[in-house]
């Protein structure tokens, strides 16, 4: 299927043999007409069904947008799913430095994009299966429905669950230690910040606003929902001062009837 949004997606930067910093890498030859390689589960052998053909529908439809909610859980299970994550050699945010969705796209390279026989409300969940930089053995998988995150995990986690009972509890469970590991680094280290997507839909108002934390840096990045948007990086005197930016900016937009994502 085609895909530029995902699929202009490389890995142009990878861990040194120490992890300790990132170093340009030569990235593969980019899919510059933007195909990607699909993999329709299919048990019984009788071709997509009703439900897989659902999501292939809207997700034609609707690229923008899924790639956008795509993207940004990348950034969510970036820092987690790691075959590194918690160990002295995690390539946590201060060290791969390009955890915004405009970054993220230079840290991994789609592989394939599974629709899956777990299905709810008549449409099948889909996976983006992602190599990355810090992980090359396993990768990254983020699992989406109706083009909304639902969760993200190493590898090809969410295929092969069976019913859609059993790949809902194992999402609950990847994104409850996506958010226990968030808690831990905002509490062991005021360095380390939380990368938040917000929305605001209104008759005919359809934006999106997200914001991540690094460091003494606070960047945005804003715009209508299904676009690229544009981006800002703010840089404050020292952790404490960016943190607190962070969290007044965030404020100022949830009193405007922002909703996070």
């Amino acid at each position: 299927m085609r895909f530029p949004l995902l699929a202009a997606c490389q890995v142009r930067w990878q861990l040194t043999p120490d992890e300790q910093q990132l170093a340009p890498a030569t990235p593969a030859v980019e899919q510059t007409d933007g195909y990607v390689a699909i993999t329709v589960h299919d048990e019984k052998g009788d071709g997509p069904n009703d439900s897989q053909r659902a999501a292939f529908r809207f997700l034609m439809k609707n690229q923008d947008q899924v790639a956008a909610r795509i993207l940004s859980g990348l950034l969510r299970g970036t820092k987690h799913f790691s075959s590194f994550a918690g160990g002295p050699h995690e390539p946590h945010v201060t060290r791969l430095g390009l955890l915004t969705v405009d970054g993220i796209r230079e840290l991994v390279a789609l592989c394939d994009i599974h629709f899956l026989e777990e299905a709810k409300a008549n449409e099948s969940y889909v996976t983006a299966e992602f190599g990355c930089c810090w992980d090359e053995e396993h990768g990254i998988s983020v699992l989406v429905h109706h083009g909304e995150f639902v969760a993200s995990s190493v590898g090809d986690d969410f295929c092969g669950r069976g019913t859609a009972d059993n790949l809902e509890a194992h999402a609950r469970y990847c994104r409850e230690y996506l958010e226990r590991g968030a808690a831990s680094d905002t509490a062991s280290s005021p360095a380390l910040g939380v990368s938040r997507y917000f929305e605001f839909v209104s008759g005919s108002s359809r934006k999106f606003w997200e914001i991540s934390w690094s460091g003494s840096d606070v960047t945005t990045r804003w715009g209508r929902i299904g676009t690229a948007g544009q981006s800002k990086t703010k840089k404050s005197k020292d952790a404490a001062a960016a943190k607190k930016e962070y969290d007044k900016l965030i404020a100022e937009k949830t009193n405007k009837g922002y909703t996070e994502k």
